[in-house]
C-alpha cells in the first residue's frame, strides 16, 4: 500500500481476504484514501462468519475513524448501512456472477430502498448483447442522480474498466503490479493504467481507438499505439474491445468517440456489411482490418497486405516467388492479394479443402489438398493460422518438416517473436526464418498514417512491441 498510495486515488482493502489481524493492525492506514470491503460468501467474497461478527468490526474501523469508504451489499439491512454512514461513505454493490443481466425495475426500486452515497454494479456478462443493455441500466442510474462504479468482469469487459470516465464512473478497479494475476477477471493493473493507457489523463473530448476481436488479449497493439499517441501528442487512447456481437458493438461504436480501430479475427471479413464505404485494396482482399471514422462515415482499408509484403522485400529484395500459403482465413486473403500483386505464384492449402479452393480461385492461385503438398513446388511457405500464438504458445501446427528444409518460412504470428514452428523450422534447415512482427510493424504504421496522417518508422514499432514482450516475459514483484 506504500508502493501505490502516491499512485491512485483510492486504495481498496479486503478485509475478507486478510487472515489473523485485529482492528488495530490497521492504524497505520489512519488518513490514507481507504475503500473497506469486508464481503461474505453470499456476495462472492471471503467471510464465511455471522454479518453481526463482519458489521462489529465495520464499527470499530469507523470509530478509529480509519478510511473514507465502505463497500456494502445490497441485502444489508438499512438501518446498518445508516449506522456506517455515520463513519464512512456507503458504497451500496450489486454483484452477480452468473452472466445473468438483471432488469433495470429490479435494480432501480432495490437501490431506491436503500440509503447509499454511490451504486456498484458488477456483473459478469459474457455477451456483448447484454453489455449494450447494461449501459442502459448505467444511463438510468445518471438519470436518478446517482454517482456510480460500473464494472464487466471478465475480459468481455475490461474495454469499460479502462474507458470508464466516459461512462461518468466514479472509479476504476485496478491490480497491484507484478502479483502474477489480477485481483479479479478482466482487470488491468495500476501502471497499465497509467503507463499505457494514460487514464489520469482522460477526458471527454479525447479520441478514442481500439482493437476489434476476439479474443484480443495476447494484442500488444494498445502498447504500441498509446505509445505512438503520446509521442506525437495525440490527445487519444487506444484500448482492447472483445467483441463476440458486431451489431451490438455498433451502438457502442456511435457512442463513444471513435476514430478508429484495429480489426482482427475474427471480424476482418464480417464487419464489411457494417461500413459506409471500403477501399479498393480491402474490397479486392474481402477483409478489412482497419476502420477509420472520416467525419460521420466509416470507412474500411486493409494494411495487412502492405504488412507482410514490406519485410519480404526488405529481407530478400524484390524477389519471383513460388509461395504455398498455410491457412484460408483473413491474414491469408491479404497473403495472397500481395503476392498476385506482385506477380507470385501460390498455391494454398487448408485443413478444410473448399475454403482453399476459394481462396485460390479468387486471387489466382492453386488449391493443394494437404496431403498433396509438394515440396519442391515452393520456396516460401507461409503460415497465417493462429495455431502456436500466445496464450497458446507450446502448440506446433502440423507441418511436416518436409515443408520446411531448405525454405523460407514466415510466420504471421508475433506473439511470441519466435513460435515453435519458427524453431522447428531452423532446427531442421530452413534457408531463413521470419518472424510476423516486422508485418506487424509495418502494417501498425500504415493503420496509424490513415488515422493521424502522421508517419512513424516502423523500425521503432518493432523496438516497441520487442520491449514490451520482454518484459511481459520479466518475473517481476514488487514485494521482493
Amino acid at each position: 500500500m506504500r508502493a501505490y498510495e502516491t499512485r491512485v486515488d483510492l486504495l481498496e482493502v479486503r478485509l475478507d481476504w486478510l487472515r489473523d489481524w485485529t482492528v488495530e493492525d490497521l492504524e497505520f492506514l489512519r488518513d490514507r484514501p481507504v475503500l473497506w470491503t469486508f464481503r461474505p460468501v453470499r456476495q462472492g467474497g471471503e467471510f464465511a462468519g455471522a454479518d453481526s461478527e463482519r458489521f462489529e468490526v465495520l464499527r470499530q474501523i469507523g470509530r478509529r475513524r480509519l478510511g473514507q469508504w465502505v463497500d456494502v451489499e445490497w441485502d444489508v439491512w438499512p438501518p446498518l448501512i445508516m449506522e456506517l454512514r455515520g463513519y464512512f461513505k456507503v458504497l451500496l454493490s450489486y454483484h452477480q456472477y452468473d452472466g445473468h443481466l438483471p432488469p433495470w425495475p429490479d435494480l432501480g426500486e432495490l437501490f431506491r430502498a436503500k440509503p447509499h452515497d454511490a451504486v456498484k454494479i458488477a456483473l459478469t456478462l459474457h455477451r456483448w448483447a447484454d453489455i449494450v443493455r447494461f449501459l442502459d441500466i448505467v444511463e438510468a442510474c445518471q438519470a436518478e442522480g446517482w454517482d456510480g462504479v460500473w464494472v464487466v468482469m471478465g475480459p468481455r469487459g475490461t474495454w469499460l474498466r479502462i474507458l470508464t470516465p466516459w461512462f461518468g464512473g466514479l472509479w476504476t478497479y485496478a491490480s497491484p503490479e507484478g502479483t502474477g494475476r489480477a485481483t479479479a477477471d478482466g482487470q488491468v493493473s495500476v501502471e497499465e493504467l497509467r503507463q499505457v493507457y494514460r487514464y489520469p489523463e482522460m477526458a471527454p473530448d479525447h479520441r478514442i481507438y481500439g482493437l476489434l476481436g476476439d479474443p484480443v488479449a495476447h494484442s500488444v497493439s494498445p502498447y504500441i499505439h498509446n505509445r505512438l499517441f503520446q509521442e506525437v501528442g495525440l490527445a487519444a487512447h487506444y484500448v482492447p474491445f472483445a467483441v463476440d456481437d458486431l451489431e451490438a458493438f455498433l451502438r457502442v461504436m456511435h457512442v463513444l468517440p471513435l476514430g478508429g480501430l484495429s480489426v482482427t479475427v475474427p471480424h476482418k471479413i464480417a464487419i464489411l456489411r457494417y461500413l459506409d464505404d471500403v477501399e479498393p485494396a480491402a474490397r479486392d482482399i474481402g477483409a478489412v482490418n482497419t476502420v477509420v471514422r472520416r467525419e460521420d462515415r466509416w470507412v474500411g482499408a486493409n494494411t495487412d497486405w502492405v504488412g507482410f509484403w514490406r519485410p519480404l522485400v526488405r529481407r530478400f529484395g524484390v524477389r519471383s516467388w513460388r509461395a504455398l500459403i498455410v491457412g484460408a482465413g483473413g491474414a491469408a486473403h491479404a497473403v495472397a492479394y500481395a503476392l498476385r500483386r506482385a506477380g507470385c505464384s501460390f498455391a494454398v492449402t487448408n485443413r478444410t479443402h473448399a475454403k482453399a479452393e476459394a481462396l485460390a480461385r479468387r486471387f489466382g492461385g492453386t488449391a493443394v489438398p494437404w496431403d498433396a503438398v509438394k515440396p519442391g513446388a515452393f520456396d516460401l511457405l507461409i503460415h497465417t493460422t493462429p495455431l502456436g500464438m500466445a496464450p497458446h504458445i507450446d502448440t506446433l501446427p502440423p507441418i511436416p518438416d518436409a515443408w520446411l528444409v531448405d525454405k523460407v518460412v514466415y510466420d504471421l504470428i508475433y506473439n511470441p517473436p519466435e513460435t515453435r514452428l519458427l524453431r522447428r523450422a531452423r532446427a531442421v534447415g530452413a534457408r531463413a526464418v521470419l518472424s510476423g512482427l516486422p508485418m506487424l510493424a509495418e502494417q501498425a504504421a500504415e493503420q496509424f498514417r490513415l488515422w493521424t496522417l502522421q508517419t512513424v518508422r516502423a523500425d521503432d514499432i518493432v523496438a516497441l512491441a520487442q520491449a514490451h514482450l520482454e518484459r511481459q516475459s520479466e518475473t517481476f514483484n514488487i514485494f521482493d
